[in-house]
């Protein structure tokens, strides 16, 4: 849609051009303004989302896509997460899907 145009035909209707008065006729003028506000937001947000992008960022496994993470018990079964007790027992430590972890390596398809 090209915003331009449409704002240009709002504006031509409204009150400031001679429209006919009536309980609608200033809403021409509201529209256009609310249109040119949202693009001016718009880029705005754009111009942030795309700044918010160069940030230095790793990129995240997830558990579910984790080669270490059992599907079935929700376990990490990654050595460096193993806890040992006392007497040399070993347990490991239950996580969701969403979850991550600096160890988390990508599974192979």
């Amino acid at each position: 849609m090209d915003y331009d145009k449409l704002i240009e035909r709002l504006r031509r209707r409204g009150l400031s051009n001679g429209s006919a008065l009536g309980p609608h006729s200033g809403l021409y003028e509201e529209a256009a303004t609310a249109i040119e506000t949202l693009r001016t937001d718009l880029a705005r947000v754009t111009a942030e989302r795309d700044a918010a992008k160069s940030a230095d960022v790793a990129p995240v496994v997830h558990c579910r896509e984790c080669k270490h993470f059992n599907l079935v018990t929700h376990e990490c079964e990654n050595e460096c997460l193993s806890t040992d007790h006392e007497g040399g027992a070993s347990y490991s430590l239950n996580f969701y899907d969403d979850d991550f972890c600096s160890y988390g390596e990508r599974k192979e398809d």
